[in-house]
């Protein structure tokens, strides 16, 4: 079999066709359906191969056809990471990503929900062969196809005003730029998890796209949860009294950004993205947020900040703007708590 670095480049062609994935297991979806396999520390192409056929992805039944195979033709047209199991001897890598289209066709007109519009489209999953240098035995490679999201990340932009070094703010966009993208990545996780029932969980800079409008994309989605397919909790809007409504970014992700205790020592995800001015002042952090949701627009797209929020007595250490903002917002006046 060739490595994956010939064999997943630009111009190759595979014959595709439609997969249905198994229910998702283990974590917070209940117990492995397989034993845990150990991934060999100090793998050899042949020994991939061996590993490969020996541990096939599993089978589900096949999707429902009108008679006939439905196959489609995928040309790759680039790579974006092509990880392999223990590149370094160190321990298992991660999916291969490519670009490509479909069919010939490399401009396909589709229609994107509004809840997609935070996450790239899906375009199913997908199976197709390849062949190994053990002869008469080919092994399958399971794939999924996404929209193609222009843009670059965050952290692409940060790495560029950075270079490993103190970050430059002059080499990043302006604060206001930021502090947009900053807002719709707050939007974006609590609509995918309200709308479509997903936690993202992992909402670092890597994983944000911001597309060349300004409009931000989350991707990423491997260590998210869906929700209906978990088997000890239920999602928060079927619990008993919850609101029909999410709740606000405020509450769900206070005082500030994803990461906070970890760029409050500077060094953290969102730390060099951020204003400077908030690394030193976690009130201007918080301030921040109150302004920026605590009058919604359009009004009524979250439900309101709860009492106990409100009243928490964490607030007491809260300098007196921020007291004043909280109280603006339903917070009872010192001596009526």
């Amino acid at each position: 079999m060739a490595d994956s670095s010939t064999l997943y480049q630009k111009g190759a062609r595979f014959r595709i066709r439609p997969h249905v994935p198994p229910e998702p297991f283990g974590g917070a979806y209940g117990p492995n359906t397989r034993p845990k396999i150990s991934v060999w520390p100090n793998d050899v192409p042949g020994e991939r191969v061996s590993f490969a056929l020996q541990y096939p992805p599993m089978e589900t039944a096949p999707p429902p056809s009108s008679g006939h195979v439905n196959e489609h033709e995928f040309t790759i047209t680039g790579t974006k990471t092509l990880r392999r199991i223990g590149d370094d001897g160190s321990g298992p890598g991660g999916a291969h990503v490519v670009t490509g289209y479909l069919d010939h066709n490399r401009v396909t007109p589709y229609s994107v929900p509004a809840v997609a519009s935070k996450a790239p489209e899906y375009h199913g999953t997908w199976t197709f062969p390849v062949a190994t240098d053990q002869p008469g035995h080919q092994r399958w490679v399971r794939m999924i196809l996404l929209q193609l999201v222009p843009g670059e990340t965050v952290f692409d932009k940060i790495l560029r005003a950075s270079e490993d070094g103190p970050v430059r703010y002059d080499f990043l966009p302006d604060e206001t730029f930021r502090l947009a993208v900053l807002k719709q990545t707050f939007e974006a996780e609590i609509s995918i998890w309200w709308d479509a029932e997903v936690s993202h969980i992992d909402t670092e800079p890597r994983n944000v796209m911001v597309q060349p409008g300004g409009e931000v994309v989350l991707i990423d989605f491997n260590q998210a949860v869906v929700h209906r397919f978990e088997k000890y909790l239920q999602h928060a809007k079927y619990l008993e009294g919850s609101h029909h409504l999410p709740c606000s970014p405020i509450e769900r992700r206070w005082p500030c950004v994803p990461g906070w205790d970890e760029f409050a020592d500077h060094d953290g995800p969102w730390a060099r993205w951020i204003p400077k001015s908030w690394l030193d002042n976690r009130e201007l952090a918080a301030e921040w947020v109150l302004t920026t949701w605590g009058n919604p627009t359009p009004p009524n797209k979250y439900e309101p900040l709860s009492d106990y929020f409100l009243n928490h007595p964490a607030h007491k250490e809260r300098g007196p703007r921020l007291i004043t903002m909280l109280e603006k917002l339903g917070r009872k006046p010192a001596g009526e708590e």
